[in-house]
């Protein structure tokens, strides 16, 4: 009874004595930011006082009864001497302290894959990144997560789980180039330590990055709401308390393909971060949100070629909100790669950002446009941020992978002797090339095919090739000065509403109901039967397959056809259609040449009603290649389908 008695008092002071802890993000070699109160925070055991010392100032505070605990420091000057910071609890056996510890500016690094890749990633990096020994810029990178819903632990990528680094080797190589050129010329430029917070993951859209609820709140298409919070809850929310400077923000790539949402997502993004940072530091309700704007690529994976323009225009007009800035890159892409080697620019030129924070006579801006005033057949066009004059100058930008444009004979140029990069439309809203030069504090564009002009557009395509700048040397930014409809990029489809009239579609094709990847089941809606993927079956893909029975659609006897889809119109996605065709140039299996064509990307509108779309093909085959069908219909679990004819052209 006695040893009983002993464990159970060994087990209540080891309750007593709860482990006292700092948040995840404070640890050895950290930047805390300077002239701010900074928020420290962690746990210990429940209603215990909590006591940290920093900088000769010692603050307390009282753990919440799940021993949660959080206090402010005054804010402190910068500083490039190391300091140890140290808490203690009156229920904590030993304190627990971090060392080395530097105060300065912490900025968070956000994004994707341009923010996100290391110097390990570039080439034509590594030699640069095996020089640098900078002490004063210390960096810490989060693990790459997705979660359901929001969580308070950091989680930091395995190399920097003990600390954050000082920017040497052999930290430099998961490093972001573009954070650390941003932090490096802040660091020489403000003469401050700087703390980089990379929180980035590739391939990702921005939607992702934003809180779930708010996303939900914007009443969006399917595909600009996918994934909502998932990499926030995980990356972003749990940094929320921490105390920094502002954020550096590298994306837009990965929503492309949904353009016409950008800039509501945009500017809801920018506004929700600073909303749930302002909470722990009021100081940030306006807090330094700066952009880079995507740069020239040529591969836009089958979208319009001014798909990415769209998305410029979005990060543009974020410059509507305060205490935001923009970093155009028209002249830093590469045709080849849509991960472009010079990232030193690009941090610097989010450097002139934080730097007029301090100064408002640094030149952080290049000219944006202001307006367009029409007479006759001529534009003028003003802007903004030119300083002392607009001028031309020389771009030059690779056309191959790890190659400088100086060292690339066949580099994508656009001489300094002529302005280049506007385009103007009539009420027709076809766009040409147009003449155009500088007139003073303006420029002048017209063309001869236009006469009456109603719109004006610069650096308006996927790779621009344009040249205006201010005279600092910053590019203007692409623009348009009309505010037609964004388009559907994707090149999707749009069905009609059917009127039931089968006899005029043609021969109707053979459905296969259950195939390996999907189980297909009857339905009957709105008078009609069609087919959705049965419910509650575990295989990942959705596909419906079909194949012709009439002698004279097979193997290539009628290449030239109508093929019209049935297809109740129920939500606002999107499902595709492939077939088997003749075409050299598809070779998605290249024993069989011409198979899995994509004929259409069909885009739903939600209307509640059966629809028909009639795709017209010149290059039918329809010999069974699509796994024994000749056509597939790549579908979600939400697609209702009828049935697919087919008839000569």
């Amino acid at each position: 009874m006695k040893k009983y008695f002993v464990l159970l008092v060994l087990c209540l002071a080891a309750s007593a004595y709860a482990d006292l802890q700092l948040n995840g993000i404070f640890k050895d070699n950290m930047v805390l930011q300077r002239r701010a109160k900074v928020s420290v925070y962690g746990n210990a055991a429940p209603s215990s006082e909590v006591t940290v010392a920093f900088n000769g100032q010692k603050k307390s505070t009282k753990a919440d009864k799940k021993g949660v605990w959080e206090l402010k420091l005054d804010p402190m000057k910068k500083s490039f001497e190391p300091q140890k910071l140290v808490v203690n609890s009156d229920k904590s056996k030993k304190p627990v302290a971090i060392s080395n510890v530097l105060t300065g500016d912490v900025w968070l690094c956000g994004g994707q894959s341009n923010m996100d890749r290391g110097f390990g990633a570039y080439p034509l990096l590594k030699s640069q990144a095996a020089e640098i020994d900078n002490p004063d810029i210390r960096s810490i990178i989060m693990e790459r997560r997705s979660i359901a819903k929001p969580e308070e632990a950091v989680i930091v990528k395995k190399p920097f789980a003990d600390a954050w680094h000082e920017a040497c080797e052999p930290w430099m190589m998961p490093l972001s180039p573009t954070a650390y050129f941003f932090a490096a010329k802040v660091r020489r430029d403000l003469d401050v330590p700087v703390g980089l917070i990379v929180s980035a993951v590739g391939g990702t859209q921005i939607q992702r990055w934003m809180p779930g609820e708010v996303v939900e709140g914007l009443n969006l298409d399917s595909e600009s709401s996918n994934g909502a919070g998932v990499l926030y809850n995980s990356m972003i929310h749990p940094l929320r308390k921490f105390t920094i400077k502002g954020v550096i923000w590298y994306q837009g790539e990965s929503n492309g393909r949904i353009p016409h949402s950008y800039y509501t997502l945009s500017k809801q993004h920018i506004k929700s971060w600073r909303k749930i940072w302002a909470k722990n530091n009021p100081h940030l309700k306006k807090m330094p949100f700066f952009t880079v704007q995507i740069a020239p690529f040529h591969n836009v994976n089958g979208l319009a070629s001014d798909a990415w323009a769209y998305i410029r225009d979005a990060q543009l007009k974020t410059l509507s909100l305060p205490n935001t800035g923009l970093v155009v890159t028209t002249d830093l892409g590469e045709y080849a790669d849509i991960h472009p080697q010079e990232k030193q620019s690009v941090g610097e030129r989010l450097a002139l950002w934080a730097e007029k924070l301090e100064n408002k006579a640094v030149v952080s801006s290049g000219p944006l446009f202001k307006k367009a005033v029409f007479k006759g057949n001529k534009i003028k066009v003003y802007f903004s941020h030119i300083y002392s004059g607009l001028e031309v100058r020389r771009v030059a930008m690779s056309s191959k992978r790890n190659v400088w444009a100086k060292d690339d004979p066949d580099a994508y140029v656009v001489p300094a002797d002529k302005l280049a990069g506007f385009t103007i439309c009539g009420a027709d809203k076809k766009f040409v090339p147009a003449e155009a030069k500088i007139v003073g504090d303006h420029v002048e564009v017209f063309s001869k095919e236009v006469s009456e002009p109603v719109a004006v557009r610069y650096g308006w395509s996927a790779f621009p090739l344009c040249n205006l700048y201010n005279s600092q040397g910053l590019p203007a930014s692409p623009f348009r000065s009309d505010n037609f409809p964004v388009p559907d990029v994707q090149n999707r489809k749009f069905g009609k509403v059917w009127d039931k009239d089968e006899s005029k579609l043609g021969s109707k094709m053979e459905f296969t109901a259950s195939n390996p990847e999907t189980n297909w089941s009857e339905i009957k809606v709105d008078g009609l039967t069609g087919y959705e993927p049965t419910k509650g079956q575990n295989k990942t893909a959705r596909y419906a397959y079909y194949k012709v029975t009439a002698p004279e659609f097979k193997a290539g006897e009628s290449p030239k056809v109508i093929i019209s889809v049935v297809y109740f119109d129920n939500n606002d996605g999107t499902f595709a259609l492939l077939y088997d065709s003749s075409d050299p140039k598809v070779k998605v299996v290249n024993n069989n040449p011409g198979a899995w064509k994509t004929a259409a990307k069909i885009k739903l509108n939600n209307t509640g009603k059966w629809n028909v779309l009639e795709i017209p093909v010149d290059d039918a085959f329809f010999k069974g290649r699509c796994n024994g069908s000749d056509i597939r219909i790549n579908c979600n679990d939400s697609t209702i389908l009828g049935a697919v004819y087919c008839r000569k052209q």
